[in-house]
């Protein structure tokens, strides 16, 4: 009897043991799924707040621009306290700002040596202070204003960021931008 005792002992703690593994591995599976959700977010994060930085210097970039062209090629490179260097560049083949018959150019972000974001910046054109005339197409004279100098000249552009994380996860970031010029 105690031999058979003994059998039975040990096919519970073998059903016991096999539920105890069941369980330990899915609590690893979790986590290990877990982590990777969070790494995916932390990236894709990263690649939205690059994308959204691209933004925000295609802007300073314009606004800059409108003191004296910035040549196709021209590049500045800024340096922090951590020691992180960002270089923004004109890559396209055109000058900044636009206008007067070019229609788009590129900027582009790059930390320490490595692309981070990559701007679009297209004319849509302008529109006049006075309010007689919205021009849709770049390089156009304002029409309606009778030879008489506008007070103001608003320059529409289009921004679009595509930003990068270190993985290589992709975001993308649009908004219409007016410098206004006198």
């Amino acid at each position: 009897m105690q031999n058979r005792e003994r059998g039975v002992a040990l096919v519970l703690v073998l059903v016991v043991l096999v539920i105890i593994s069941t369980v330990v591995a899915a609590l690893v599976t979790d986590v290990v799924r877990d982590h990777f959700i969070t790494r995916n977010l932390r990236l894709q994060r990263e690649a939205q707040n690059w994308s959204e930085s691209g933004l925000d210097l295609a802007e300073a970039v314009l606004d800059l621009s409108y003191d004296g062209e910035l040549a196709a090629g021209w590049s500045q490179t800024l340096s922090y306290a951590n020691a992180t260097t960002v270089v923004v560049s004109n890559s396209g083949g055109t000058d900044l700002p636009l206008g007067n018959g070019t229609a788009s150019g590129e900027l582009q972000v790059r930390k320490d040596g490595t692309l981070r974001s990559t701007i679009s910046v297209r004319y849509l054109g302008a529109k006049y202070s006075d309010g007689n005339s919205v021009i849709i197409a770049a390089g156009y004279q304002p029409l309606g204003l009778s030879g008489q100098n506008p007070v103001s000249i608003q320059h529409l552009y289009e921004l679009q960021s595509n930003g990068t994380s270190t993985s290589g996860s992709l975001q993308r970031a649009a908004e219409i931008y007016a410098v206004e010029w006198q």
